[in-house]
């Protein structure tokens, strides 16, 4: 797998609670101000609302060319992701690089957090996996962060 779109994410609760928030008190700035992408090689991980930084770190990936700790990402500014649903999106570009030794590794999933909780994630769908077993081997991910607030009014 070269290219992934998030299909079925899920939100962790403190960032749930922070866009609850905001509803009742303006923020003074963003909701999210150092977010960073990660990968996960642990096939058995199920994301919930309450997933912890600390349960995914134990499962982040570690291939010759992946930055510990994530890659800085840019959160898009609001956008319509369908007919019934709003978002952010987030691009990263992952990729193995030359080293002796090489160490391969298998992403199975993703996810987003801000250096304290858990923000976003997703395992990928139908069991995809995103091998980095030789230098080149690269994944464009494109994460987004949806929330559903387009409805019907009748």
């Amino acid at each position: 797998m070269n290219n992934y779109t998030a299909q079925q994410v899920t939100l962790g609760r403190a960032f749930i609670n922070t866009i609850l928030a905001a509803f009742n008190t303006r923020p003074a700035g963003a909701l999210v101000v150092t977010p960073k992408l990660r990968l996960s090689n642990n096939p058995a991980l199920v994301f919930t609302p309450d997933t912890t930084i600390a349960t995914l770190a134990s499962a982040e990936c570690a291939y010759s060319g992946y930055t510990a700790g994530g890659i800085a990402a840019t959160v898009s500014a609001p956008l319509d992701l369908s007919t019934v649903c709003q978002g952010v999106f987030i691009q990263g570009l992952f990729e193995a690089t030359p080293a002796s030794p090489f160490v391969p590794d298998t992403a199975t999933g993703w996810w987003l957090d801000d250096g304290t909780n858990f923000l976003v994630g997703e395992k990928f769908s139908g069991n995809q996996t995103a091998p980095f077993g030789v230098p080149g081997n690269f994944l464009a991910l494109n994460a987004t962060i949806p929330v559903q607030l387009n409805q019907g009014t009748s």
